[in-house]
């Protein structure tokens, strides 16, 4: 079963990891305060498609490429119905989905990332 997800072309030092990807739908999103990046005025959300076979390696690339610019946190996220990773820059998280212990542990570590609560909303019970 393929993985989905939405990858924030901001978030990328590296925009070429997207080349490859199936793009489903790309678009462009006013930025407001609550999203904690005041150096943007908007943002670009590729709604992207990964066979299952390549979630790994996709997500080893993704955590690769995520920005460490500005000290802000970054992630991206992979699912289908049975699992999921967790993309940070330099760590991933995979689970099986409803897994309680990984989903604290990606709440824990994306907050003492400075990521706001309401972005990590999804990973809450």
């Amino acid at each position: 079963m393929d993985f989905r997800g939405v990858i924030i072309e901001e978030s990328l030092d590296d925009a070429s990891v997207l080349k490859g990807l199936k793009i489903e739908k790309t678009e462009v999103e006013k930025v407001t305060k609550s999203f904690n990046t005041p150096w943007l005025k908007q943002w670009t959300l590729h709604h992207v498609v990964v066979p299952e076979k390549d979630g790994e390696r996709v997500a080893t690339a993704l955590s690769k490429a995520i920005s460490w610019e500005h000290r802000s946190a970054w992630y991206a996220n992979l699912a289908n119905d049975k699992a999921e990773y967790v993309i940070f820059r330099d760590r991933i998280f995979k689970a099986n989905r409803g897994d309680k212990a990984v989903r604290k542990a990606i709440v824990d570590y994306g907050l003492s990332l400075g990521i706001p609560a309401h972005q990590l909303r999804g990973y809450k019970d």
